[in-house]
């Protein structure tokens, strides 16, 4: 009640539902899916604690076992510059690929409930589990380092206004073997809620910085338009204020704002026609 909102807000959308769906009241959540819920106060008022502390120490004890070896500290996810690279032949037994799956598929989870801080070096330790080399053990050694020494729960609060807020950001050709860029996103909730996150390599070759922004701003409006829909059909249309994405380069940003397509900027017209669009009907302002 004290972050979900009004006691008489909630009932009436309680009663909403309960004329298309089947619905069972049994409290307020604590645990899903392996995730706890705690609602807390601070300083700044109340918030809902979301976290996967047992599970995390779980799998850093159980690692930590296998290996016989402690972990040691990280105040990063990944070390900063650190591009992994595909091996030409494996380098490790059976035995020990089977290992680092095992972990990368735990963290991975983790990830995608808790751990947004941890997106981009789960992603690129994924691309390497048919032959992990010494290097991608350092990594995945790394960042469940950093797990055990640096782990704090994600924190839901009340947001200041209905407004999807997003940011998103592309690394241009920043794989040393097939030189895809890859392409990354937050989006929130009134700037204090994280709702939605992403790190993942673009599907195709992106010929400049330019166009590799633009993709990752494309996949951040999908997921933009997802929410914004999603949240009107809970608070209704009239509520919800146009939508804020954030990017960092002028060339992607002018692009999308400006109908104007040049022979340099052709071969992206597709993912500019679609951002520009939304942007015409003010369904978000970048």
């Amino acid at each position: 009640a004290y972050c979900c909102g009004l006691p008489s807000e909630v009932a009436k959308m309680l009663a909403h539902l309960k004329k298309s769906v089947e619905v069972l009241e049994i409290g307020r959540m604590q645990d899903h899916l392996g995730v706890s819920y705690n609602i807390r106060q601070d300083d700044i008022g109340w918030y809902y604690e979301c976290e996967m502390s047992k599970y995390i120490k779980k799998t850093v004890v159980e690692y930590e076992h296998d290996m016989k070896k402690k972990l040691s500290e990280h105040p990063t996810p990944a070390a900063p510059g650190t591009i992994l690279s595909k091996l030409d032949e494996k380098e490790e037994t059976a035995d020990r690929v089977d290992q680092f799956r095992k972990y990368i598929g735990r963290v991975l989870y983790a990830v995608l409930k808790v751990l947004p801080d941890c997106a981009n070096a789960i992603r690129d330790l994924t691309c390497h589990m048919t032959a992990p080399g010494k290097e991608h053990w350092k990594a995945l050694e790394h960042l469940l380092g950093y797990l055990k020494h640096h782990y704090r729960p994600m924190k839901f609060r009340a947001p200041k206004e209905m407004r999807v807020i997003a940011m998103f950001d592309g690394d241009w050709a920043t794989d040393k073997n097939d030189r895809k860029s890859v392409s990354s996103y937050i989006t929130t909730i009134g700037g204090t809620s994280l709702v939605t996150w992403q790190s993942k390599k673009q599907q195709t070759v992106a010929l400049s910085s330019c166009e590799s922004e633009t993709m990752a701003m494309t996949v951040c409006a999908q997921d933009v338009l997802f929410v914004s829909n999603l949240l009107q059909e809970l608070i209704g249309h009239e509520l919800l204020k146009p939508s804020y994405v954030y990017g960092d380069n002028v060339a992607s940003l002018f692009l999308a704002q400006n109908d104007s397509v040049s022979q340099r900027t052709k071969h992206i017209d597709i993912r500019h026609c679609f951002v520009y669009d939304l942007v015409e009907d003010k369904q978000f302002e970048l």
